[in-house]
């Protein structure tokens, strides 16, 4: 009986946890101000988003990164702006890349 009343406490713990996450997620998701923003959030909270962070890096199956691609990947998940903006072949380029 006891047992009981602990998974059925658990239960609501989870559910509470899992309440307050949709409810961040939503106020995140109005806060957000334009295109960009928006387009970040998605695909950093989209399913399968931080996989590749728990790839091993495997040299002779080609799942390594060299240090740049590391440093490009990293801050574009994190949406830092990685060069200085200038242009390339005619076009402007931000400082986001």
């Amino acid at each position: 009986m006891i047992a009981f009343f602990v998974m059925l406490i658990i239960i609501i713990i989870i559910i509470i946890i899992i309440i307050i996450i949709i409810s961040d997620h939503a106020s995140v998701e109005a806060s957000l101000v334009n295109s960009y923003q928006q387009a970040f959030f998605q695909a950093a909270y989209g399913p399968h988003s931080g996989d590749w962070l728990l790839a091993l890096p495997i040299s002779s199956c080609g799942l390594k990164l060299d240090d740049e691609a590391v440093r490009i990947a990293v801050g574009l998940r994190l949406g830092l702006n990685l060069c200085v903006p200038h242009v390339c072949r005619g076009d402007q380029v931000d400082a986001r890349g």
